[in-house]
C-alpha cells in the first residue's frame, strides 16, 4: 500500500511539471530605438504583476522564458512603455520604442523669457506650478515658497499691505540689499521692495529719506489665480543676461494665457478670509509739528519766518500748544501759501 501511494504522488507530481513546462513560451527578440533603429541595453522587461522577467544585453537582445498569453511591458527612463501580449514562442521579435519629450524636455523659462530644457542648463533652477499658490491661499502669495525651494529664505513683514524679502543662498553684503530681482513675463518689476538701510543721513533720517521703509512690492499686486509658473534662477550664472540687477538669483514668474490645446471653459471660485489684530501700537508724541532741532516755526518752503523746514520726517518743531500762524503748502497754487494760515 505504501509503495503504490508514493507512486501516485511522484507520477502526479511529474503531470503537474509536464503541464507547467507546456504551458511556458520563450520569447527571443530585441529592442530597437524607434528614430534610428540601434538596439537599446538596458530595458527593463515586466510582466502583468509588475514583476521584472528579464533586461537586453548591450546590443538591445533580450531572452525570457514567460507563460503562455501574458502580456509584457517593456521600459526605460526617458522612453515611452511599450506593452506586448505574446501567445506563442517567437525568435526574432522587434520592439520599437519611443523618447519620452515629458520625461527628458521638460522646459523651463530662464533670463529674459527664454526657454530652455531643463537638463541643459548649467545651474541651479527650482519650478513651481500654479497648484503650490492656489491650494492653501495666504494674503501674501510668496509665503508658499517658504519650503519648496531650497535656499530661498523670506524676511516677513508684517500687517496687510507688507512685502516680503526674498533671499535665495543667503545675505551676501552688509548694505541690506540682498534681495532677489523679480521678472513678470520678461518684464523686470522690482528687487522686491525698497528696504535698503541708510548709509549715511542725520539721526532723524533726513538727507534725502533714505530711511529703510517698507514702500511694499510688485509682488502684491499679483493674483497667485493669475500665475502659471514660477521659476527661481539661483545665483550669479541664473540670471547673468539681467548683469548687476541679477546677482542675488531671480524669481521668474510666467502669468496665464491663452492656450490653444485647451478646448472648453473652466470657471474656479476661490474665497480668503484673513483676521490680523495689532498686538501694540506705538507710543505717539503729540506736542510737537514737523520739524527739527526745536525750531519754533514751520514753513513750507523758504519765507520771512527762515528756511524751509518741510524737508524733514523728523516732528521736533514748533510746539503744538503755542499755536501760531506759519506759511504752511497751499493746495489750490500747491506752493507755499502767501499769507500765514493757522497751525
Amino acid at each position: 500500500m505504501l509503495v503504490c501511494t508514493l507512486g501516485l504522488t511522484f507520477t502526479t507530481q511529474l503531470t503537474f511539471a509536464q503541464q507547467s513546462a507546456a504551458q511556458n513560451i520563450t520569447v527571443k527578440g530585441k529592442v530597437v530605438d524607434d528614430r534610428d533603429g540601434q538596439g537599446i541595453p538596458g530595458i527593463t522587461i515586466v510582466d502583468n504583476n509588475r514583476k521584472v522577467v528579464g533586461v537586453t544585453n548591450e546590443n538591445g537582445d533580450f531572452s525570457v522564458n514567460v507563460p503562455k498569453g501574458i502580456s509584457l511591458s517593456f521600459s526605460m527612463i526617458g522612453y515611452t512603455a511599450v506593452t506586448r501580449t505574446f501567445s506563442e514562442a517567437q525568435s526574432s521579435v522587434v520592439i520599437r520604442i519611443k523618447e519620452s519629450s515629458s520625461q527628458l524636455s521638460e522646459v523651463v523659462v530662464t533670463a529674459l523669457g527664454i526657454k530652455r530644457e531643463e537638463k541643459s542648463l548649467g545651474y541651479a533652477t527650482t519650478k513651481l506650478d500654479s497648484t503650490s499658490f492656489t491650494d492653501a491661499v495666504s494674503s501674501n502669495w510668496t509665503d508658499a515658497l517658504s519650503g519648496k525651494v531650497a535656499g530661498l529664505n523670506l524676511v516677513r513683514n508684517g500687517g496687510p499691505a507688507g512685502s516680503n524679502k526674498i533671499i535665495l543662498r543667503g545675505e551676501n553684503n552688509l548694505t541690506g540689499d540682498n534681495e532677489a530681482l523679480i521678472v513678470i513675463d520678461g518684464v523686470v518689476a522690482s528687487s522686491s521692495a525698497r528696504r535698503t538701510g541708510g548709509t549715511g543721513g542725520g539721526v532723524y533720517g533726513t538727507s534725502g529719506d533714505i530711511m529703510p521703509a517698507d514702500f511694499g512690492s510688485a509682488l502684491n499686486d499679483l493674483n497667485p489665480d493669475d500665475i502659471e509658473s514660477v521659476n527661481v534662477l539661483k545665483g550669479p550664472g541664473a540670471s547673468a543676461l539681467y548683469g548687476q540687477r541679477g546677482a542675488n538669483g531671480a524669481i521668474i514668474i510666467t502669468t496665464k494665457g491663452a492656450n490653444k490645446n485647451r478646448k472648453k471653459l473652466g470657471v474656479t471660485f476661490t474665497s480668503n478670509t484673513a483676521w490680523e489684530e495689532v498686538n501694540r501700537k506705538p507710543d505717539i508724541q503729540q506736542e510737537y509739528g514737523q520739524g527739527q532741532f526745536g525750531v519754533s516755526y514751520f514753513s513750507y518752503g523758504a519765507s520771512d519766518d527762515g528756511a524751509s523746514t518741510n524737508a524733514t520726517s523728523a516732528s521736533w518743531g514748533a510746539p503744538f500748544a503755542n499755536g501760531g500762524n506759519f506759511f504752511q503748502y497751499d493746495p489750490a497754487t500747491k506752493t507755499r501759501g502767501l499769507v500765514r494760515t493757522p497751525w
